[in-house]
């Protein structure tokens, strides 16, 4: 066994260490524009980031939360049934509520994390307003097949952490009514705080998303209530930089979870890795989840399970659920762990990893 280390679950400084002098100098040139509130700098990344996803309109928000509730209030789902999955992360749902939509759940596929798309088609009736699939650790969903399904109902993409994730030719946040997107720091493409972005090829829904993140202006007037939520000028401006060295990190991440896959194959259930996969994060599976995240933090090592609890149990949203009614998200709950997988990763940390697992595994 190499000798201890302590690797950090995410390090932004390790990450961002070669991007520190652009992003510098970006930040310092909307300083000394004075505009920091929808301007140039906005507009060239929505236009950028239209341009990578390859939608015709991409509308800056504060956060990814916004995002989808934005694309929502848009679509007036007020008393709506939004069917999304309860294997993501709280915002999916709260967003949901927030809107006004009756919030139901389809659980996830039997082998992996994203939507049971057989399971979802089930939960369609007359009063279904809008579907929310979840691209999940950098795995996209066959949006193309889900469309097929739901026939016409509004679907509002999750790409909060798979932006640059594609399936054949189509990115994440290409193929729904509308993409919703986090720039969270610790996301495939991070701010230094938080944005969000929408995309979309509706000029409808463009023109009601960009009055409704700005109090609901059009022109120079207030003719709806809308919000406050705007991707600012300096975020704008880092995420430009920073979405110049994405397809780099991309490749680093991609080789990181090569490593582990043949480090851990046959010890623990390991993602397959398909063209198009980013690996926000690299989660496995196994039955000694909370024995081994335990054994992990002993050695030095940080992880993070997503998620402890399937949103249909949790106290906010669950609406009448009970344990067992969706079998697989909560299996995911108790075998999922997540590990360090952050571009700069070295190779010793890597192995390091692998080989405490394959310690934890051969002495119990």
């Amino acid at each position: 066994m190499a000798k201890s280390m302590e690797i950090p679950f995410f390090d932004i400084r390790r990450v961002d260490k070669t991007k520190k002098q652009p992003i510098l100098n970006a930040v310092k040139k909307v300083i000394e524009s004075g505009k920091f509130i929808l301007d140039k700098e906005v507009e060239r990344f929505e236009r950028e980031f239209s341009r990578f996803i390859g939608t015709k309109y991409s509308i800056g928000v504060a956060s990814g939360t916004d995002a989808i509730l934005l694309s929502l209030i848009s679509l007036d789902v007020k008393g709506k049934n939004i069917i999304t999955t309860p294997f993501t992360f709280v915002s999916t749902a709260e967003a949901i509520v927030k809107a006004g939509g009756t919030l139901i759940f389809a659980d996830i596929q039997d082998d992996g994390f994203l939507m049971d798309l057989d399971n979802a088609a089930s939960k369609i009736d007359r009063k279904t307003g809008g579907i929310i699939p979840v691209h999940l650790f950098g795995e996209m969903l066959d949006v193309k097949r889900l469309k097929a399904i739901v026939k016409g109902i509004p679907i509002i993409e999750d790409c909060a952490q798979s932006f640059g994730s594609f399936r054949d030719t189509n990115k994440a946040g290409s193929l729904g009514l509308t993409g919703c997107f986090s720039f969270f720091p610790t996301k495939n493409l991070g701010a230094y705080g938080d944005g969000g972005m929408i995309t979309t090829n509706s000029s409808v829904l463009y023109k009601r998303l960009t009055s409704l993140r700005a109090h609901g202006k059009v022109g120079d007037k207030y003719t709806i209530l809308g919000y406050n939520s705007r991707l600012d000028e300096v975020q704008a401006a880092i995420l430009m930089i920073k979405m110049r060295y994405f397809e780099e990190d991309n490749r680093k991440k991609i080789r990181i979870a090569k490593r582990y896959i043949q480090g851990l194959k046959g010890f623990v259930k390991v993602p397959i890795y398909k063209e198009g996969y980013t690996f926000h994060q690299f989660t496995i599976r196994t039955e000694g989840r909370d024995k081994l995240k335990e054994f992990l933090k002993k050695n030095g090592i940080q992880t993070k399970i997503y998620y402890p609890i399937p949103l249909h149990l949790h106290p906010l949203f669950k609406n009448g659920y009970k344990k067992g009614a969706f079998p697989n998200s909560e299996k995911r709950a108790k075998e999922s762990l997540s590990l360090p997988v952050f571009p700069d990763l070295t190779d010793n940390e890597i192995d390091y990893i692998v080989q405490n697992i394959r310690n934890f595994f051969k002495h119990r």
